[in-house]
C-alpha cells in the first residue's frame, strides 16, 4: 500500500481527519455549545465574541504558518495542531467563566489555523496531479462530517455524563487522531518514492494547473474582498445557527438537527462540487453555490418557531452553499496564483478569512441585544453575499479571462 499511488487517497482521509478536529471540533465548540455557554451567565455579546477570539488567534497563527510548516513539516506540524485542539477541549472542560472560555477558545483558534485549510490544501496539491477537485473535497469533508456526527453524539453524551466530560471525550478523540498523523502521514509522495497521483484512464478530467503569472494588484484586491465578505458571513452565519433557532422559538432537538442537516448537505455538496469542478471549472461551480447561500440567508425570514421547513431549508442551503469556503477557496488559490506564490497566496487568503471572522463574529450578538432579532442579520448577510459573487466573477474575468 505504501508503494502504490493509491496511498494518495489515504492522505486525503488523514487530511479529512485533521479538518474534522481543527475546523469541525473547534467550530462545533461554539455553534453547538454556544447556547449552553451563554446559560452559564455569559451575555449574548460575550458569547458571540468567542467566535472573534477564535478568529483573532487563528489570525495570529497564520502570520507564522509558513515558517511553522517549513521548520516542522506537514506531518509533525499537523500532529502538534491536533494536540492543541485536544488541549482546547480539555480547557473547555474546566472552564467556568468568560475568561476561561476565552483562553480555551484562543488555544483552539491556534489549532484551528495550524490544522485547517492551509496545510491540508498544500498536502493534497503535493500528492495529486489529477482529480484535484475530488481529492480536495474528500480531504476537507471532515469539517462537514463533524457537523453531522458531533451534534447528536454530543447531545447524548452531554445528557449522560455532563458538559465537562463531553469536552473530555472530544479531547481523547483528538489525541487519537494526532497519533494517526504521526504514524501514517507523509509530507509528499517522494518519501515513498512515488509521483503525485495521476489518472491515465480518463481523458475528460481537467488537470488543474497554476496560473502562468502572478495576480495583478486589482485582482488580488477583488479576491480578498470576496474572501472577506464570503467567509465572514460563513463563519458568523454558521456559528450562530443554534442561537438563531433558539431566538425564533425552536427547541434543542431542532437546533441539533439543523446542524446535522447542515453537515449532511455539506458532505454531499463537497463531493458533487469536486466532480463539477473537475469537468466544468471552478468559477461556474462557485457561482452556483453563491446563489444557494443567498437563498439560505433570505429563507431565515420564514423561521417563526412553528414551521419546520424553513429550518431544514436554511440548513440544506447553507450546507450546500458554504462549501465554496473550503473546497472552492483552495481551488481559487491554485487557479489564480502561480506556482511560486501558491503557499503564500493560501496564507494571505486565510489571514483575510480570519479578519472577516473577527469582524463579523460579534455582529449577530450586538444586533440581537440592540434589536432583539437575529433574522435581520441574516438578511444583511444575503446582500453581502450578492456583492461577494460579483467580486469573484470580476476577478476571474480579469485574471484568467473567463
Amino acid at each position: 500500500m505504501f508503494k502504490s499511488q493509491k496511498y494518495a487517497w489515504v492522505i486525503c482521509v488523514l487530511g479529512s481527519l485533521a479538518m474534522f478536529c481543527s475546523m469541525g471540533i473547534c467550530s462545533n465548540m461554539l455553534s453547538y455549545f454556544l447556547p449552553y455557554i451563554e446559560q452559564t451567565g455569559i451575555s449574548h455579546s460575550a458569547g458571540s465574541s468567542l467566535i472573534s477570539v477564535r478568529c483573532v488567534f487563528s489570525l495570529l497563527a497564520l502570520f507564522f504558518i509558513n515558517r511553522y510548516f517549513k521548520v516542522l513539516g506537514l506531518r509533525m506540524g499537523l500532529f502538534i495542531s491536533m494536540i492543541l485542539v485536544a488541549a482546547s477541549s480539555f480547557l473547555y472542560s474546566i472552564s467556568d467563566s468568560a475568561l476561561m472560555y476565552q483562553v480555551a477558545t484562543a488555544v483552539g483558534g491556534v489549532g484551528y489555523a495550524l490544522g485547517g485549510l492551509v496545510p491540508v490544501s498544500i498536502l493534497v496539491k503535493k500528492w495529486f496531479k489529477d482529480h484535484l477537485g475530488v481529492a480536495m473535497a474528500i480531504a476537507t469533508i471532515g469539517s462537514s462530517l463533524a457537523s453531522v456526527i458531533l451534534p447528536p453524539i454530543m447531545e447524548k453524551v452531554l445528557n449522560a455524563v455532563g458538559l465537562s466530560n463531553t469536552y473530555l471525550v472530544l479531547a481523547a478523540f483528538t489525541m487519537f487522531v494526532a497519533l494517526l498523523m504521526i504514524i501514517f502521514l507523509r509530507n509528499d509522495p517522494a518519501e515513498f518514492g512515488l509521483e503525485p497521483y495521476t489518472d491515465q484512464n480518463n481523458s475528460k478530467i481537467k488537470t488543474m494547473n497554476f496560473n502562468t503569472k502572478q495576480m495583478s494588484n486589482l485582482g488580488l484586491v477583488l479576491i480578498l474582498l470576496t474572501l472577506f465578505l464570503t467567509c465572514g458571513v460563513a463563519q458568523s452565519g454558521i456559528g450562530h445557527i443554534s442561537v438563531l433557532a433558539e431566538s425564533t422559538g425552536y427547541g434543542g432537538d431542532i437546533r441539533s438537527l439543523m446542524l446535522s442537516v447542515f453537515g449532511l448537505s455539506s458532505i454531499f455538496a463537497k463531493l458533487v462540487f469536486g466532480e463539477i469542478v473537475d469537468y466544468f471549472g471552478t468559477k461556474r461551480a462557485s457561482q452556483i453555490l453563491y446563489l444557494i447561500i443567498i437563498g439560505g440567508c433570505f429563507t431565515t425570514f420564514f423561521m417563526n418557531g412553528d414551521s419546520l421547513w424553513p429550518c431544514f431549508a436554511v440548513s440544506v442551503m447553507f450546507g450546500l452553499g458554504f462549501t465554496v469556503t473550503t473546497v472552492g477557496i483552495s481551488l481559487w488559490a491554485v487557479e489564480l496564483s502561480d506556482a511560486p506564490s501558491y503557499e503564500r497566496t493560501l496564507k494571505v487568503f486565510q489571514i483575510v478569512i480570519a479578519i472577516g471572522g473577527i469582524l463579523f463574529g460579534v455582529i449577530p450578538g450586538l444586533f440581537y441585544e440592540r434589536f432583539g432579532d437575529y433574522i435581520l442579520v441574516y438578511e444583511a448577510f444575503g446582500v453581502l453575499t450578492i456583492i461577494a459573487v460579483i467580486f469573484l466573477t470580476l476577478t476571474y474575468r480579469r485574471e484568467i479571462g473567463k
